[in-house]
């Protein structure tokens, strides 16, 4: 934490407490994941989360007001300068990893504190482990890394191709869904069940990644090919030792039939075989590190973007439907094929 002489411009919507002393202060806003800035009037402490501070005015030792920023120092040794906490006026830095609210994924914000005129201000920029779209679920694993979970579905019987749900996944740098953690399998269930109404049955298969490699598809019975080795996966390597198959991952019913998906059934037990036809379920997972730095480039280097307006087209005649999903999935899958320019999403249907 940074001191600086200084008052902050409003303390509207900011939260604040009692507390006997500035050491107390400035710990309140340390150990709290969102906080910037603290500041103490009185026995009030103001603790400024970093989406609610606004210009904080310069003052003088006289006035006897000290604000303190959180920022990061990577020198060993303490900077020194003019105006900290910018030390001449060089903007100063700061990563807020933030993770308290177990319903809602993680994030990383990034800010910068600026001098200007005897004022200091903040910019800010999130990076959020499941995107801006709207996801079906997620889980948070121990070595810091996050699975989100997106669900496509389609309630008549065409379905989507292993092909077809590839070009999506690579369209936007997510992976196919697979089991690499224990804790995975329960939120890919969860997220694939909610959807059983929506298509009024209670059995669908779900494509999820791997497909078995040329070689082994004609010998599957092998050791080799029964194992993950086997395979081709578009993202991380699964771990066969959580995948519970119907009868084992050699299972090739007829010519063909080398790609993996999960079953769900009722309440039943969910299992694993490998089939080829078109399927109903689509999830769609991507899986990123603490760092989240791959997503941001992502996100500065699409060549086209969605723009949505109010409208209806006069005709829907020869337009392609999905089926019922929601109005961001609609758009991923128009902004996914080449020669979609348009998609068109009326509520409930």
């Amino acid at each position: 934490m940074a001191e600086v002489y200084g008052k902050p411009t409003t303390t509207k919507e900011v939260y604040s407490s009692k507390v006997k002393s500035w050491n107390e202060c400035i710990a309140e806003c340390y150990h709290v994941q969102s906080c910037v800035a603290a500041w103490k009037n009185g026995s009030t402490c103001y603790t400024f989360d970093y989406w609610l501070m606004e210009t904080i005015t310069q003052t003088k030792q006289i006035n006897g007001s000290i604000v303190a920023f959180k920022i990061e120092n990577k020198s060993k040794e303490c900077p020194s300068g003019s105006n900290p906490p910018t030390f001449g006026n060089k903007n100063a830095t700061g990563s807020l990893y933030i993770d308290y609210d177990s319903k809602i994924p993680p994030m990383w914000v990034h800010f910068n504190i600026y001098y200007t005129e005897g004022t200091w201000k903040l910019n800010y920029e999130e990076d959020r482990f499941c995107g801006e779209y709207q996801y079906d679920g997620f889980v948070s694993h121990a070595d810091s890394t996050v699975s989100c979970s997106f669900v496509w579905y389609n309630e008549y019987t065409t379905g989507y191709t292993y092909d077809e749900v590839k070009e999506t996944c690579d369209k936007y740098a997510y992976d196919m869904a697979g089991f690499k953690y224990k804790e995975d399998v329960a939120m890919f269930v969860e997220s694939a069940k909610k959807y059983l109404g929506k298509i009024k049955d209670t059995k669908a298969y779900v494509r999820v990644d791997g497909i078995r490699t040329a070689a082994c598809q004609k010998t599957p019975k092998t050791a080799y090919c029964m194992s993950e080795k086997g395979f081709t996966f578009t993202g991380p390597t699964p771990d066969f030792s959580l995948y519970k198959w119907v009868t084992n991952s050699s299972a090739q019913h007829v010519k063909g039939e080398d790609c993996i998906v999960m079953i769900i059934d009722g309440n039943a037990a969910v299992k694993m075989d490998l089939l080829a036809f078109f399927l109903i379920f689509v999830i769609l997972v991507f899986l990123k590190d603490s760092e989240f730095s791959e997503y941001a480039d992502l996100q500065t280097s699409c060549s086209h973007v969605m723009v949505e307006v109010w409208g209806s087209p006069k005709s829907l005649n020869n337009a392609k439907s999905f089926g019922k999903a929601p109005w961001n999935n609609c758009m991923l899958v128009c902004h996914a094929y080449d020669n979609c320019i348009v998609s068109f999403w009326k509520r409930d249907s």
